[in-house]
């Protein structure tokens, strides 16, 4: 038969090839059959061309990441900047603090107002610290210790000294630079802090804090109750300020009594509490010069005993550190209660996208008074005409 046929020529020629499924394949002596390698295997050469090919693309791409100046947003932000410095805003400031950043240009912050154009009114005053104790040469915050604030129902973070009731607020939108302080900025009086923060810290000053400096552009949204001072505390007499109040803000350091008697007779002829602040902020706006060039007389001024009766007496001239901290002495000389805060002021409104541009220049120190039923009042004796 056939079958036979091929059967027995396939025995005698074991080296012949077989056809398998239409393929020819070579068959080994013993008739088994050699495996071809399949089409696409992968050989250790290609096998380390694209290693190396990856490998190179990775230094490459790391040697970009480190060499090429990058701008972050969000996740992708980098980790670490150059933290800009400022001052002003720790717990202990010198009377020259400020006035050593005041011609710096750099950006600190953008401010937006996400239910107004633009707010009308007064001046608006972004405030970093406040300082109760003066030592004649330094202030210093002595109720500095800080507690955890914590986060309400919906993630903002509610401060406990803010009063609410039918005042009205100010919403703030804020992008800050990274600084090298803690200190959180905001209009008087932070009703409320909401961003992706974790911890919110304050002290009862009402300062408010990060846990440590930020090392990336943050931004979170503040919103202020304002606190003008009521008709009635503007025309009433006699206040009774509480023990914790008359205790820490009516502490004077050693000086003479020329600054008692100054303020007496800035004051003589008026009786209320609120006309006796309003007649020392005009007299302080009205009598001095500002300048941020002190030259020698500065550093002479730093080395003597009382840098404050110097500019109230004999120099008459200085920045807005000086003139706050004569208004806060001249006005608990007499018995009211008053306190120094630092800051920033507005700086540039850009007509294009609706924000505040401030800068370092724009570092200010102001006061604030109080009054029993409206509580801390603002009030700032440094010249208008020095002011955006």
């Amino acid at each position: 038969p056939v079958a036979q046929q091929q059967l027995s020529n396939a025995v005698s020629h074991p080296r012949e090839s077989k056809r398998v499924e239409g393929a020819t394949v070579p068959t080994g002596s013993r008739g088994t059959t050699r495996a071809l390698p399949m089409p696409g295997a992968i050989t250790s050469r290609f096998f380390w061309a694209t290693n190396g090919i990856a490998i190179g693309a990775f230094c490459l791409t790391l040697a970009i990441f480190f060499a090429i100046p990058r701008i972050g947003a969000g996740f992708f932000q980098k980790s670490r900047v150059e933290l800009i410095r400022t001052s002003g805003f720790s717990e202990k400031v010198d009377l020259s603090s400020i006035g050593a950043i005041k011609l710096d240009q750099t950006v600190v912050m953008r401010v937006e107002f996400p239910d107004s154009p633009r707010p009308a009114g007064e001046l608006l005053y972004f405030r970093g610290a406040a300082y109760d104790f003066y030592d004649g040469r330094t202030w210093s915050n002595t109720l500095s210790m800080r507690r955890a604030v914590v986060p309400g129902p919906e993630g903002a973070f509610q401060i406990a000294d803010a009063r609410g009731g039918a005042q009205p607020t100010l919403r703030q939108e804020i992008l800050l630079e990274p600084l090298d302080t803690q200190a959180l900025f905001g209009i008087s009086a932070i009703e409320s802090i909401k961003s992706s923060i974790m911890v919110v810290q304050s002290d009862a000053m009402g300062n408010l804090y990060l846990p440590y400096s930020a090392w990336t552009r943050m931004q979170y949204s503040v919103r202020s109750t304002l606190h003008p001072i009521r008709a009635e505390e503007r025309t009433g007499t006699g206040f009774s300020y509480p023990p914790e109040i008359t205790r820490r803000f009516l502490q004077l350091p050693a000086m003479s009594s020329r600054v008692r008697e100054l303020a007496e007779s800035v004051t003589r002829t008026v009786a209320h509490p609120f006309d006796k602040v309003m007649a020392v902020e005009r007299y302080l706006e009205e009598n001095y010069r500002y300048s941020l060039d002190l030259g020698f007389g500065a550093q002479a001024s730093a080395e003597r005993s009382n840098p404050l009766e110097e500019f109230l007496f004999s120099r008459k001239t200085g920045y807005c550190e000086h003139y706050a901290t004569a208004m806060v002495m001249l006005l608990r000389s007499i018995g009211i209660p008053a306190r120094l805060l630092t800051g920033f002021l507005p700086g540039e409104w850009n007509d294009f996208g609706n924000y505040f541009t401030v800068r370092q220049r724009d570092a200010h120190a102001w006061v604030e008074v109080y009054f029993p039923a409206s509580g801390w009042v603002t009030f700032d004796p440094t010249p208008s005409d020095q002011l955006p």
